[in-house]
């Protein structure tokens, strides 16, 4: 936490087996302090200082990614496979091919996950940070089209690189992870 704030009083206001929600009030070097104020929602489970994993599927020449209904924005969209760190994950990439294989019934080969980098998707609010991984060479496990029981996992599909190219013009159709990570395939291939 930085110098110049520090939390002065914390309420929590909700908690389930993913997350605790908490309102905190933040007191800064001049002893003014702002109750209430800031909503903070933090996970229950970290790995490596990372709490979640965001992974591209590249399946030949192309992308896989899942339509999912988001009940927060009420639309489907389409993401990348990505979940929460687990206790029982040995490291980032054991997480990451658990993820990959849970909601799409693809694997990877392990030196074929490769780490891009790390990122706070809304800083502002989750107290979060997200591992985003490109799966190179993926193949399909089974015949089942889509394994996750995940409420709001639609299907998947496969989108060539000019789909992606049209489709990264127009960045609200996708979560903050999903984008970066079309986009750097997109531009390095």
């Amino acid at each position: 936490m930085s110098k110049q704030i520090k939390v002065k009083f914390r309420k929590e206001i909700a908690a389930n087996k993913v997350f605790t929600l908490y309102f905190d009030a933040i007191e800064d070097k001049e002893n003014n302090v702002n109750e209430d104020s800031y909503l903070v929602i933090e996970t229950h489970s970290s790995l490596e200082e990372f709490t979640g994993v965001s992974i591209l599927p590249v399946v030949g020449d192309s992308v896989l990614l899942i339509n999912v209904y988001r009940h927060a924005i009420q639309k489907e969209i389409f993401e990348v496979p990505r979940g929460f760190v687990e206790k029982e994950d040995k490291n980032l990439k054991s997480s990451a091919l658990r993820e990959l294989r849970e909601e799409t019934n693809f694997d990877c080969r392990v030196a074929n996950m490769v780490f891009i980098h790390g990122m706070y998707p809304e800083p502002g609010i989750l107290r979060a940070k997200i591992a985003l991984f490109i799966a190179k060479n993926c193949f399909k496990l089974n015949k089942n089209t889509l394994t996750s029981k995940e409420f709001g996992h639609k299907s998947y599909k496969l989108f060539s690189r000019s789909d992606i190219k049209k489709m990264i013009l127009t960045p609200e159709n996708f979560d903050t992870t999903t984008f970066i990570l079309l986009t750097h395939w997109y531009q390095n291939g």
